[in-house]
């Protein structure tokens, strides 16, 4: 049976601290905490662990630090798409590892979380990009927990800033006027990539992606099969961002449909199925180049 004792610490706030004691066998066991839910969690645990006939030791102490257990993370996450393990790894980079990086895992309390999350909030961080790295910080911490690293997670129930758009707030859309008055300022195949882009809601690197065989005017629709994203500064094929993301678009517009298929004859590469659809731009003439592909920023 664990149970809670408050004790005088000169270092603890109002000079309280709160001990939890219990048993393992005939030897007794103690940690201490200066907030009395996070006592009272780590005893709820201990009772949790003794029930079903596991030793406590491993919720006593751990000596890994958040960078290693988010390295195990990362190692262990095998499933992981290349774009996400960058972007996990930017995030740790940029806001966790410099904050939780060198702590004992262990250590950590709700409280660093919250003061982590309000620094955030100063720096000026939107809510969303916030959240981006709190769900980074919570999977580390469940992962511990999992592997028996931490008593409990300190990031679970923290609280986020919300993302509260301005009073009046909507989102903007083209209309089809709109679009096709942008669309005839530009070039060929731009143009079409507008129309393209508009009227089939494909992602930029869904659009980057693209192959000769993906343009199925037999069957009416857009496959998408494949992604090309910039990782590190290189190119990576990969798929889309989920099994309902892998899909068949329909091409409504006979006009964009017209235009796809001269687009495919003046193709100097259709003869090939996983030749890339739409033309990069060779950067030093600005001229079409079908070797590279099409970077959406900067078209």
């Amino acid at each position: 049976m664990a149970h809670i004792r408050e004790v005088a610490r000169k270092k603890a706030p109002n000079g309280i601290a709160y001990e939890v004691h219990w048993r393992e066998g005939a030897k007794k066991m103690q940690k201490t905490f200066i907030v009395r839910r996070e006592a009272e969690r780590f005893a709820l645990k201990v009772e949790t662990v003794k029930d079903s006939g596991e030793t406590t030791k491993p919720l006593v102490k751990s000596a890994q630090t958040f960078r290693a257990v988010s390295d195990d993370l990362m190692a262990a996450s095998t499933r992981l798409k290349p774009g996400t393990v960058a972007q996990y790894r930017n995030l740790l980079d940029k806001k966790i590892l410099p904050r939780f990086g060198a702590l004992k895992v262990s250590t950590i309390t709700p409280a660093d979380v919250e003061a982590w999350i309000a620094d955030l909030v100063k720096d000026g961080l939107a809510p969303n990009t916030i959240h981006n790295h709190y769900v980074l910080l919570n999977k580390t911490f469940r992962y511990a927990a999992r592997h028996r690293l931490i008593a409990y997670n300190p990031a679970e129930g923290v609280e986020l800033p919300k993302n509260e758009r301005s009073e009046g707030f909507a989102p903007v859309f083209l209309t089809a006027t709109q679009i096709e008055r942008l669309a005839t300022a530009l070039p060929q195949p731009y143009d079409t990539l507008i129309r393209f882009a508009a009227f089939t809601g494909l992602r930029a690197a869904e659009i980057a992606g693209l192959r000769v065989r993906d343009v199925n005017f037999a069957a009416g629709h857009i496959e998408v099969r494949q992604t090309r994203k910039r990782i590190h500064g290189e190119w990576t094929s990969g798929t889309p961002k989920s099994r309902r993301s892998t899909r068949e678009v329909p091409v409504m517009s006979r006009k964009l449909t017209a235009e796809l298929r001269a687009l495919k004859v003046a193709h100097p590469r259709s003869s090939d199925p996983d030749a890339l659809f739409w033309p990069g731009t060779n950067l030093t003439t600005r001229l079409l180049d079908y070797d590279r592909t099409l970077d959406v920023g900067r078209a």
